[in-house]
């Protein structure tokens, strides 16, 4: 297995055993899936395999060298590791992959296809290969290589670039009839989501971010149109590039414009790096828990704010801020909702909405 196969086996297994659910007959495991996606396939292990192939040795390359590159083993390995035999599939969709597998299980699951799925993205591209390409495309950040752990500034006026990191993240997500069947812990709902593209640039954010305002727009599509006014909290991609977080705070603006409250903003990847394809997983698992334990991550290292955030964007910095409960919601809206961002190279957008479980 690639280290990010490895991530996403752990992964799974907390999260089954969180859950407490381990399908024992043959109907409870075909009707339990697995949408894992994956970012990046393990480049270090292709340039080895090339290096040897290219040097006469093409004998050494392992007979295991296909399956360890497929983006979609991690889904496969955990799979056959749990005898979970529902639909089992995996995308690719660069840093908003994650995401885009929970989306897809949560689709699955309405469709009546299966039950249970076990959903979220695996990454893991910590090589010179990755960080050379990644460097080329000024993508990272070079400001802070004296202080590191400062490194990762989304909102702040001098960041220049994301910090890579690597994970998973996966959660189980099930139809709420077999959650109360089971007497399962509930955490939160998941609402829905919307999608979009950009069609502006292969690498860079839309600047006037009508793409990631459509994809947040969307993710309230069946809902009543008077929750846009209420949201609890937005988890925002926000990857410390000077482009993309101006473009994420340019599409809040315009989404929360004239709302009745303000909602809270927050930027994991401050605290954690950039995940890649593991990111959309990972700050879901960030987002239930905020819902579940009322709250919220901050957003480190802003030491000196943009000067176009401007008062209407309420940014947690305090340390797992603890807001006020919500007071006075209209009876149709549901509690602590908790929009979560994911937006990837190719122009693709995605936005998954939380909230506490509705009655």
């Amino acid at each position: 297995m690639s280290t990010s196969m490895l991530f996403g086996m752990v992964a799974a297994k907390e999260a089954l055993e969180d859950a407490r659910w381990t399908p024992l007959t043959e109907l409870e495991r075909s009707r339990t899936g697995v949408s894992v996606g994956m970012g990046m396939v393990d480049l270090d292990y292709i340039g080895q395999c090339y290096a040897e192939l290219e040097s006469g040795q093409g004998r050494r390359i392992s007979p295991y060298f296909v399956p360890r590159i497929l983006p979609n083993l991690s889904a496969g390995h955990i799979s056959i590791a749990h005898g979970l035999m529902g639909p089992n599939l995996s995308c690719s969709t660069a840093c908003a992959t994650g995401s885009h597998a929970i989306a897809d299980a949560l689709r699955l699951i309405e469709r009546g296809d299966c039950d249970v799925m076990l959903a979220g993205g695996v990454d893991a591209c910590i090589n010179p290969l990755a960080f050379r390409g990644f460097s080329r495309a000024r993508a990272l950040s070079t400001k802070f290589n004296k202080t590191p752990e400062s490194a990762s500034r989304p909102f702040d006026k001098d960041r220049d670039g994301f910090v890579m990191g690597e994970g998973a993240g996966l959660l189980v997500l099930e139809s709420l009839e077999h959650a109360r069947k089971r007497n399962a812990t509930i955490y939160c709902e998941l609402l829905g989501y919307g999608m979009s593209g950009d069609a502006d640039h292969i690498t860079a954010a839309r600047e006037d971010g009508k793409g990631a305002l459509r994809a947040m727009r969307s993710a309230f599509k069946d809902l009543p149109e008077d929750c846009l006014n209420y949201i609890w909290q937005i988890n925002a991609h926000a990857t410390s590039t000077p482009r993309g977080d101006m473009a994420e705070l340019t599409a809040i603006k315009s989404l929360i414009k004239g709302a009745k409250n303000s909602p809270y903003i927050t930027g994991n990847k401050s605290c954690i790096g950039h995940l890649l394809g593991a990111a959309g997983g990972v700050e879901s698992v960030f987002a239930a828990l905020s819902i579940l334990h009322n709250k919220i991550p901050p957003t480190i290292n802003i030491k000196n704010k943009d000067v176009d955030i401007t008062g209407d964007l309420n940014i947690v910095e305090e340390l797992n801020f603890s807001p006020p409960e919500q007071q006075s919601l209209p009876e149709e809206v549901p509690r602590k909702m908790v929009l979560k961002n994911s937006f990837g190279f190719g122009g693709t957008n995605i936005s998954l909405l939380f909230s506490e479980l509705r009655d």
